[in-house]
Parts: structure tokens; C-alpha cells; sequence
């Protein structure tokens, strides 16, 4: 090592013996970067010629001596020390420890005591700079990584904390050092909610590494708020195996809890979507046995009968039945999370319109005031109409349950822009514009722990607060669908106010909506076996300026298909017919035209119709349709045919 040209600052006020110490060490091959007579002089030479090892004489005139020359040296430069003195007092050395020098030489002193005190100072320099390094190393990592990392002494005193850790317990890193650990990591049991032996207690008494893996800690962070973690705590020991201290690394899994709802929602949702689906089947099913013979009922029955009365009060029930299955539908497709939806562009003061006829007799019997501000103005939004019907509907009877002695709705609505993601107004939030929705009411309202699981499904408190159920779950989902979400806002017995948002419709959808209230041209096929339902919708279509073809069956359908071909610009196909029936119809009219434009209509879902019919470039039409429905769906098929 001598061969280094180690770097020696030579402090020694008497000159003679100064001189002497540097011949000394340039025979031994060191490199005498200076010789100083002060303290001040060495701490000047040490900033200018940064030597390895400084040798330092512990008297020194003018004030200053060896040992605070030395502590400033240290400080400064980091510069190890090494003390010549002749005074080997206890006092003497009681002061000079107090720097952290790296040797003692006593005057006088032999060669081979001066090259063992400067190799010994040298290496224990390079290993403590080493080890430093280490040091800054690890709790660089430590403060990059993303769990959260506390570390503390045999006493259980915090040593150190990185910014996650910070972040998750609220204590700043230099309020918590010098801390008991049990007060910056508070936890509790999270099932009995009380204050258990901590987990950093159990490991120092126990020395074993303790790991909650189970999600069963609250860290009770500096402000009082609570968060599921999951956290291991280990003992650091030394290389003899002596306990030393532990270490705390634990993680915030709150985010992973959610995504873990979210998924078993989802699941529950499609769950419940295929049982409505199949419940609205085969009641469905069901009532059209009951209508078929309720026609039948009316031909023999003599106008103002007994039997005539008796009739009309079971088609009403047939009707309700039938909004009934309508219902169970809407519920249907709103769980899916993956069906298809039939968007257009529409005002939504027209639907929330709809939603409110459908709804008029119930809020009647309830003493339910439904007040709507500005329909008119509403704004334009790219929606399935009838499925947000449904929604609003769920929303409306949400909040007449929540006035059971009566009371006042407010429907609304405006314009909001939003200009970047914000993730605390929802996580899934994209900028753009949004109609917001807001529906409040006079009612009971709801504590914040209902509010919490408002939109979980069949999570219900109705027996005391009225505004939760199944319904919401799937309202929720479905606006999500649209890339919209709700807010609630609500106070015990301050009524509550729900936020709906969803994306307003673009300029081009605007356009093309203006484009849609124009008069259309065409020539159309209309097929169904429904006489009054075919009139209806050839008056409809006449009068929106579309030249009709009717044909009262599938056979009939067909024959008109080989006798005009390709004349038909678009086809209205009932599904569910006597002899040849839609599935007949539609694949005539692919044959003919494998580009034909073909609406299916039916009263039962989407799916079922997909189940039955061939892969195709169909449309469906949900029924019962009203006219309107029927022109946007006619209208939608023949522009997207000349696109």
C-alpha cells in the first residue's frame, strides 16, 4: 500500500520536528501534500491538497488546537485523523475521542508505529467509505421501491422510514426517527377492530419473522384514517446472530381489494343478467299463450258483457305482464356487460320524458311530484334510449321508495367539460363534455355506510333506509357502459341527489341526427303476421316517405322476394311467425343479396334472437317499438348503407 503514494498532511507547530516527520515519510514512499504549523493553517491545507490521511499534533498555538482543527477537518472533508501527541492524559484523550480519529501516535514514536497508525487509518477510511456507499445504495433503493419499509433499533425506536411509508402513516421521516415504532405503525385487527400486539412487538420479543399475509391490519395512519395492509416484520441480526433491530415492509392493498369487488361485481352482474334473460324467455313465452287466447275470447264475447268486461281486465293484465317482461329485459342488458347496445343520438329531455310517462299512475298512487327543469334544452347524447329509460326508471322508483309518506323528484340537467383525467372524480374519467343528470329528492336519505355499498348488487337496507337494491347495481353498470358515472350525494333526512354523467353526443353524431329528422326515400319490405302492428307501422313508414311492401307471412314474404329481387332497399322481418317464419324470410333474402339491409323484429332479447337466426348483416328491433324507434332504426340502416 505504501507504493499508493498515499497523500500525508503534516500538522506540527514546532518546525524541527515537522521537517523530520516529513523526511521520515517520504523515505517510507508517502507524498507530503503540506506541513502546517496551525489549526487554522491545516484546515486550509486540507481544502486545498485533500490528503488521504491527515497526522495531527494535538497542541497547537494561536487558540486552535489539534483536536478542534481536526473535528472541523472531519466534518468538512471527511478527511481521517490521526493524532501525534506527547500528552497522553485522560482528559487529553477524553477530548480527542470526541472527533472519531482513525489512531494515536505517542511522541516519540518509531518508523514501523507511523506506517502502521497512516495503513491502519487508510484502510479503515476505504471501508467505512465502502460501506457508505452501501448505505446511500440501499436506502436509495429502499426509497424507490414501492412498499412501504420502517426500520428500528433493539428498542423498538425508528431508524429509518422511506417516502411510501411516510406517505401511508402521515409521519414525516424526521418526526418518526427517535419514535417507539409502535406509534408510527398503529395497527388494528381488522374483523374485531381492536388494538392487538403489534406485529413488530411480537417479532423483537419473539425474534421470528411475522408475516399478515391474510389481509387482516388497519395501519392507523397519523390523521386518524384506516387502510387494509398487508405487512411482514423481520429481525435484523449481526453476523453473531445478536438481535439488532427489526424491519417493517408493508403494503397498501386497497386498490386490490377494489379491483377484487369490481371483478366479483362484474361476475354477479353477468350472473344475474343470464337469469333475467331467462326468467323474461319464458314469461314471455307465457303471456303470448295467454294473449293468443285472449283474442280468441274477444270474438265470442258480446260487446258489454259480463264476459266482454272480464276480457278487458285480463288483456290489461296481459299488457302489464308485458311491460313486466320488458322490464326484466332492460334488466337483462343492463347487466350485460358485452351485448350490444342500440345507440343513437338522442335529446335526453326525451328520454327522461319516457321514462316519466311509464312511471305517471305509480307516482300518482305514491303522492310522488316529479318536477323536470327545461326538458327541451337538454342536451344531445349517444345512448341506447330504452335501455337508459329503464335506468331512469330504476333511479325514479329509488327515490318514491325514500318518500314513503310522499314528496318531490327534481330532474335536471347540464352541460359539464371536462379538461384532463381526474382521477377523485372517477377513476375511469376521460375529458370531453358530459351531460350530468341530476335527479333529487325529498326523501329519508342515507347514512355514509350505505352510500359506501350503494351500487354493491344485492346489497339492501331497506327495512330502514330505502334507496338501495338491486337496481342500482345495475344502473351503475350500465352508465359505465356509456363511460359515464354516477355521484351521490345525501344526508339522513336530507333527501338525496343523484349525478349521472355521460358523454354528450360529438358534432358529427349532431349532424347526423339532424340528418335523420329529414324525410327519408326508399323502397321497404315489411313482414309480420301482426295485422294491426303491419298497418301501423305501413302508415308510420308511409308518412316518413318510404313506399311499403307488406306481406302478412313468410311464405308471402318470400314469393315477393322472387318476384322483385333486389328492389328493396331494406327489409322489416318479424322473427316469430306461423310456417315460414324470419329465420325463412332472412335467409331468402341473403341468398338474393348477401349485402341486404334486414331489421328483425321480435318481443323477445337481442340474444335470443342472435341464438336462432344465421350470422348475418341484420339489425335487431326490440318490440313493442313506437313509431319514432321505428323511423331512427329504418333511417340508421339505410345511411349506413350508403356510407
Amino acid at each position: 500500500m505504501k507504493n499508493s503514494r498515499a497523500g500525508v498532511l503534516v500538522v506540527e507547530d514546532e518546525a524541527i520536528v515537522a521537517k523530520d516527520i516529513a523526511s521520515i515519510l517520504k523515505t517510507m514512499n508517502y507524498h507530503v501534500t503540506g506541513i502546517a504549523g496551525t489549526g487554522e493553517e491545516a484546515i486550509r491545507l486540507a481544502s486545498s491538497t485533500q490528503p488521504d490521511v491527515v497526522l495531527m499534533d494535538i497542541m497547537l498555538p494561536n487558540g486552535m488546537d489539534g483536536i478542534e482543527a481536526a473535528s472541523h477537518i472531519q466534518t468538512k472533508f471527511g478527511i481521517p485523523i490521526v493524532f501525534l501527541t506527547a500528552h497522553a492524559d485522560e482528559a487529553t484523550l477524553t477530548r480527542a475521542k470526541s472527533t472519531a480519529p482513525y489512531g494515536y501516535l505517542i511522541k516519540p514514536f518509531v518508523e514501523r508505529e507511523l506506517e502502521v497508525a497512516l495503513e491502519t487509518a487508510r484502510y479503515r477510511a476505504s471501508m467505512e467509505r465502502q460501506l457508505d456507499e452501501q448505505r446511500r445504495w440501499f436506502e436509495a433503493v429502499l426509497h424507490g421501491i414501492g412498499d412501504a419499509v420502517i426500520a428500528a433499533n433493539v428498542d423498538g425506536v425508528v431508524t429509518f422510514m422511506n417516502p411510501v411509508a411516510e406517505h401511508l402513516t402521515g409521519w414525516r421521516r424526521e418526526k418518526a426517527m427517535g419514535h417507539p415504532l409502535t406509534e408510527v405503525f398503529k395497527t388494528l385487527d381488522e374483523h374485531t377492530r381492536e388494538a392487538t400486539e403489534a406485529p413488530e412487538t411480537r417479532a423483537l420479543r419473539d425474534d421470528t419473522v411475522l408475516a399478515d399475509e391474510p389481509e387482516d391490519l388497519l395501519l392507523v395512519s397519523a390523521d386518524g384514517n384506516e387502510r387494509p395492509i398487508i405487512a411482514i416484520v423481520s429481525p435484523i441480526h449481526d453476523a453473531k446472530g445478536n438481535l439488532l433491530g427489526l424491519v417493517a415492509v408493508f403494503k397498501d392493498v386497497s386498490a386490490r381489494r377494489l379491483m377484487e369487488k369490481r371483478a366479483l361485481n362484474k361476475q354477479k352482474m353477468q350472473a344475474l343478467g343470464r337469469l333475467s334473460s331467462n326468467i323474461a324467455h319464458d314469461f314471455s313465452n307465457i303471456i303470448s299463450v295467454i294473449a293468443g287466447h285472449v283474442a280468441a275470447m274477444q270474438e265470442y264475447s258480446l260487446p258489454g258483457s259480463r264476459a266482454a268486461e272480464d276480457v278487458k281486465r285480463i288483456q290489461a293484465a296481459v299488457e302489464h305482464g308485458g311491460a313486466l317482461t320488458k322490464r326484466i329485459l332492460g334488466v337483462a342488458r343492463a347487466s350485460d356487460t358485452e351485448g350490444d347496445l342500440d345507440i343513437r343520438t338522442v335529446p335526453l329531455g326525451e328520454i327522461i320524458q319516457s321514462a316519466a310517462n311509464l312511471l305517471h299512475d305509480t307516482f300518482e298512487k305514491k303522492d310522488v311530484h316529479l318536477v323536470i327543469s327545461d326538458a327541451a334544452r337538454m342536451p344531445l347524447v349517444n345512448v341506447d334510449p330504452s335501455h337508459v329509460v329503464d335506468l331512469l326508471m330504476d333511479l325514479f322508483l329509488n327515490s318514491a321508495d325514500a318518500m314513503p309518506k310522499g314528496g318531490t323528484i327534481t330532474v335536471d340537467a347540464r352541460r359539464f367539460k371536462l379538461l384532463k383525467h381526474d382521477s377523485k372524480l372517477n377513476p375511469r374519467a376521460k375529458p370531453g363534455s358530459y351531460a350530468v343528470l341530476r335527479i333529487q329528492d325529498t326523501g329519508t336519505g342515507m347514512s355514509r355506510q350505505t352510500q359506501d355499498h350503494l351500487f354493491e348488487p344485492f346489497y339492501t337496507t331497506k327495512a330502514a333506509e330505502l334507496h338501495v337494491g338491486l337496481g342500482l347495481s345495475v344502473v351503475h353498470s350500465a352508465v359505465q357502459r356509456y363511460g359515464g358515472w354516477i355521484k351521490v350525494a345525501s344526508e339522513l333526512g336530507q333527501g338525496a341527489t343523484f349525478s349521472v354523467y355521460i358523454p354528450e353526443a360529438s358534432e358529427d353524431a349532431r349532424r347526423a341526427a339532424e340528418r335523420t329528422a329529414r324525410t327519408g326515400t326508399g323502397s321497404i319490405l315489411l313482414v309480420d303476421d301482426d295485422a294491426t302492428l303491419r298497418t301501423e307501422a305501413h302508415h308510420t313508414l308511409k308518412q316518413a316517405g318510404y313506399k311499403v311492401h307488406e306481406a302478412a307471412g313468410g311464405e308471402e314474404a318470400i314469393a315477393l322476394i322472387e318476384k322483385m329481387g333486389k328492389q328493396f332497399d331494406l327489409s322489416i322481418v318479424d322473427v316469430i311467425m306461423p310456417g315460414k317464419d324470419g329465420k325463412d324470410v332472412l335467409a331468402a333474402l341473403l341468398e338474393g343479396n348477401p349485402a341486404a339491409q334486414v331489421i328483425m323484429t321480435c318481443g323477445f332479447s337481442r340474444d335470443y334472437v342472435r341464438s336462432v337466426l344465421a350470422r348475418g348483416a341484420w339489425r335487431f328491433l326490440q318490440k313493442p317499438f313506437d313509431s319514432d324507434q321505428l323511423v331512427a332504426a329504418v333511417r340508421r340502416s339505410l345511411e349506413q348503407k350508403s356510407s
